[in-house]
């Protein structure tokens, strides 16, 4: 049924280049967008972003993606972006690393798409509702979206053609197997990739916080 893999984008630290918290302290203190940004494209950049690196324990930076929530990617990783015409917005971010400026280029990584990506015919899932009502509750993010209580199951649907988007459902980000193989070609560092597929579920409580 599925005719595409996909793959979700999970962010591997080492404890090294890719460190486990990015502690730092960003400037300015909020951003001028959503952390899921559902029209990143409408956005307008007024200001410049610096991240101050405060962890006395990280000697060098090198990942090319990182997530924790927020999203910051490499000059690479817009490279292999690029190369499959993917709708994107990035945001230049300046990094710092005790007192000096991180040489390689680095932004703020907001998905141009967001799909809503589990196919409801095949899946598992419940409608979370409103105790008082009745009524199915949709996202603020998305306001026509149903929110769930839970998703046991999640069968992506087959006619997914872009090659990386933003999945409504669990708010990561997901990619397609030729562009995974792109990126380990290239040896995009700081990614571990989770099959999505009919076997996948995982815990929306554990998401609804950032909805």
């Amino acid at each position: 049924m599925i005719e595409t893999k996909f793959y979700i984008l999970n962010y591997e630290a080492d404890g090294l280049s890719n460190p486990y918290m990015l502690g730092s302290i960003g400037t300015p203190e909020k951003w001028e967008w959503q952390l899921y940004e559902p029209l990143p494209e409408k956005i307008k950049i007024n200001e410049s972003y610096t991240l101050d690196i405060t962890e006395s324990n990280i000697e060098n930076i090198g990942f090319d993606y990182y997530e924790n929530p927020e999203v910051i990617v490499s000059s690479r990783f817009l490279d292999i972006c690029n190369k499959f015409s993917v709708p994107y917005r990035a945001i230049p971010l300046k990094i710092i690393n005790k007192g000096k400026e991180i040489s390689s280029s680095y932004f703020y990584f907001l998905p141009g798409k967001s799909i809503e990506a589990m196919d409801k015919r095949y899946s598992e899932y419940t409608v979370s509702k409103d105790d008082r009502t009745g009524d199915f509750l949709k996202s603020e993010i998305w306001p026509n979206i149903e929110l769930y209580d839970e998703i046991k199951k999640f069968v992506p649907k087959c006619d997914i053609s872009l090659d990386l988007f933003r999945c409504i459902e669990n708010l990561k980000i997901i990619v397609s197997e030729r562009f995974k193989l792109e990126a380990e070609k290239n040896k995009i560092i700081g990614i571990s990739y989770e099959t999505l597929d009919d076997s996948y579920s995982f815990d929306i409580w554990g998401t609804l916080n950032d909805l």
